[in-house]
């Protein structure tokens, strides 16, 4: 699991100003700033919502961290599961925890009130800010999470995001507007321990700066559509 540390210098006013500027790029970050997706399956039905609000932005000399408070819940509106999510910059590599991808059907059978969540970052580059990462020997790395019983801390389920490679850059349009955006492909492993059950998909996953992912699929492995998440909303705290 990677973790990233920061240190504070004397100079950590500048340079955290620079910081807020670079993750900027990649998610919003004030402070009461909300994101709302929504997951469809393959027939337009609304499977569940996730709210995530930008709570608190920490800025180092050499980084910056935001913390995330998100609620998932089902497609009538009740909570399935809430907690906190990290988002973490530093040396020009933006990275999220995985927990930001547990909306899908797929995994979200697996979550409820009574389990918690843990799991690894994801890296993911700016391509509208250096292209030439196209052209060039840059790897996505992998991760996975974990789902345990907040009671006994037994495993329910392992997931495992795997293979991610960059697309390319195109726009997609969702409710909450029209963004430049990265393609990246991806395989996902979901496991589920209590009955033994393990399922492999496809997905791909567009990823816009100052956004995050506006838009992702889930296919099975006969390249079918099984469902699909989008920005609803991007809701921005007014500035006095």
């Amino acid at each position: 699991m990677k973790k990233l540390l920061f240190t504070v210098c004397a100079f950590a006013g500048l340079a955290a100003a620079n910081a807020q500027d670079n993750l900027l790029q990649f998610f919003p970050n004030d402070e009461g700033t909300q994101l709302v997706s929504k997951c469809y399956d393959a027939n337009h039905n609304l499977q569940g919502t996730m709210t995530m609000t930008v709570t608190k932005n920490y800025e180092y000399f050499d980084g910056q961290e935001l913390d995330i408070v998100y609620v998932m819940a089902d497609a009538n509106g009740n909570t399935l599961n809430q907690g906190k999510i990290d988002a973490q910059y530093m040396d020009g590599t933006f990275m999220m925890d995985m927990k930001s991808n547990a909306l899908s059907p797929s995994v979200g059978q697996y979550i409820g009130m009574m389990t918690e969540l843990s799991g690894d970052f994801l890296d993911y580059p700016n391509l509208f800010a250096d292209p030439m990462l196209l052209q060039s020997d840059f790897e996505m790395d992998g991760g996975s999470f974990t789902i345990r019983s907040a009671d006994n801390k037994d495993v329910i389920a392992t997931v495992r995001k795997y293979g991610r490679q960059i697309e390319g850059t195109e726009q997609v349009t969702t409710p909450a507007g029209t963004f430049d955006a990265t393609k990246i492909s991806f395989s996902i492993e979901v496991t589920g321990h209590e009955k033994g059950e393990k399922a492999t998909y496809r997905g791909m996953e567009w990823y816009s700066s100052g956004a995050g992912i506006v838009r992702s699929e889930i296919y099975d492995t006969h390249h079918n559509l099984l469902d699909y998440t989008v920005l609803a909303e991007l809701n921005k705290p007014h500035r006095r």
